[in-house]
């Protein structure tokens, strides 16, 4: 899987990834890189996790160039990574985890919360520079005063139901306190369901977000 920050290389090293490739948003390794992570996982068969719409081509590059060797399950952000990661079974073949890992993809609803670069009007969204804002599933759809604000407006959004797991992976520099709150928040706003919270480490997202 490729993954930023060190909190989720341990995340999907103790799910059961061989190798994690340091990369995201800002940093997309090349087919290559992603080749040789595949070759030093040394099995007959690897399954990359490109975790990022941007890196899909790079993951289908190497795959390619792999001889039949790496396949690519096209997780577009790091909650479906991780979704991925647990559909995963060591007892199945490679054709019948790679069906199994790319259903659960559809399983999963992804959130981002970042701050805004620049100025601007997205997907019919205003926002000015250093304004929180929320995505989900790729798509801005929320704004805040706050980090926590701007999340919660973006769960307001998202289809949770009684039973639902909502999981924040908290990034570099947002405080454990400020990721509590919004566990706590979360918590009172939505009867019947579970929120964890996770210090992943990730740069330039305060929160990732997955809704189960």
């Amino acid at each position: 899987p490729v993954a930023s920050g060190v909190g989720f290389s341990r995340i999907f090293k103790d799910l059961g990834a061989t190798h994690v490739v340091s990369g995201g948003q800002t940093k997309n390794p090349s087919a290559a890189q992603l080749l040789d992570a595949a070759r030093k996982a040394n099995a007959n068969h690897t399954i990359l996790l490109p975790n990022n719409s941007n890196i899909i081509m790079a993951a289908n590059q190497a795959a390619e160039l792999s001889g039949g060797k790496v396949s690519v399950v096209a997780s577009r952000s790091i909650p479906h990574g991780i979704a991925s990661m647990l559909a995963f079974n060591p007892d199945l073949d490679g054709k019948a985890n790679i069906d199994a890992m790319t259903a659960a993809l559809d399983g999963v609803q992804a959130g981002e919360v970042t701050i805004a670069v620049r100025s601007a009007t997205i997907d019919g969204v205003s926002v000015e520079e250093g304004q929180p804002i929320a995505l989900l599933n790729g798509k801005l759809i929320a704004v805040g005063a706050t980090p926590n604000e701007a999340l919660l407006n973006m769960l307001d959004q998202a289809e949770i139901e009684v039973g639902s797991l909502v999981t924040l992976y908290s990034g570099a520099g947002n405080p454990d306190m400020t990721a509590q709150e919004a566990a706590r928040s979360i918590q009172l706003r939505y009867t019947g369901i579970e929120v964890e919270v996770l210090d992943a480490g990730q740069a330039h997202y305060q929160y990732l977000i997955s809704v189960e």
